[in-house]
């Protein structure tokens, strides 16, 4: 049992990890959105073409690994977005059994697809 407690625990370890990385790519990702921006209505103004197709790509590699590295960290501390319209109004009994049915027939298996 302490094997896979400690097992557990250096898994809690590399989320905590890989969320705070990903928290830092979030502001890599806004300045290079910033920066295409900036530069394509430059680019528009002076009439010369000052963005490419290999920045607005890294774009979306970066929110790929944002999205990939941070997923197991917003599980981990329950901050994935949800309609609270609801949920907040149910007793905790039935927010656990919403969480668990969620979990096992949406978060898992798109998570297997992905």
């Amino acid at each position: 049992m302490r094997g896979v407690l400690k097992f557990s625990h250096a898994i809690d370890r590399l989320s905590e990890f890989l969320g705070k990385i990903a928290i830092y790519l979030i502001l890599v990702l806004v300045a290079v959105g910033f920066y295409n921006v900036v530069v394509r209505y430059m680019g528009r103004f002076i009439g010369q073409n000052l963005s490419s197709n290999r920045l607005i790509e890294i774009q979306w590699y970066i929110y790929s690994v944002i999205f990939f590295l941070i997923f197991a960290y917003n599980v981990k501390h329950d901050v994935n977005v949800r309609v609270d319209i609801l949920y907040t109004k149910w007793s905790p009994r039935r927010r656990a059994w919403v969480d668990l049915l969620g979990t096992l027939l949406i978060l898992i298996p798109m998570a297997i697809i992905g």
